[in-house]
C-alpha cells in the first residue's frame, strides 16, 4: 500500500471501531442487560435475548477484526518497495 493509503485505511478503521462501539455495541449491551434483568424477575428468558446476543457477537467480532488490522498496519507500516537507481 502507498504510505498515504495505509494511513487513511488505519484512520478510517479507527473511526469505524468507535462508531461500531458507540452506535451498535453499547445499545445492544444495554438491551441485553435489560432483558437479562427481566429474565431474572420473570423466570423466563425472552426470545429476543438470543438475537441480541448474536448481534453483539457478530459486531464485537467485527470490531476485534478491525482492531487487529489497525494493529498490523501500525506495526508493519506497509509502503511501496523502493527501487535503487
Amino acid at each position: 500500500l502507498h504510505r498515504r493509503n495505509w494511513l487513511r485505511l488505519k484512520i478510517g478503521l479507527t473511526v469505524l471501531v468507535g462508531l461500531n462501539g458507540a452506535l451498535v455495541l453499547t445499545p445492544t449491551g444495554k438491551a441485553i442487560a435489560a432483558l437479562a434483568a427481566e429474565a431474572l424477575t420473570s423466570g423466563t428468558v425472552p426470545a429476543a435475548l438470543a438475537a441480541l446476543e448474536l448481534r453483539e457477537s457478530l459486531f464485537g467480532g467485527l470490531n476485534l477484526l478491525m482492531i487487529a488490522v489497525i494493529f498490523i498496519l501500525a506495526v508493519t507500516r506497509p509502503t511501496r518497495p523502493r527501487h535503487k537507481a
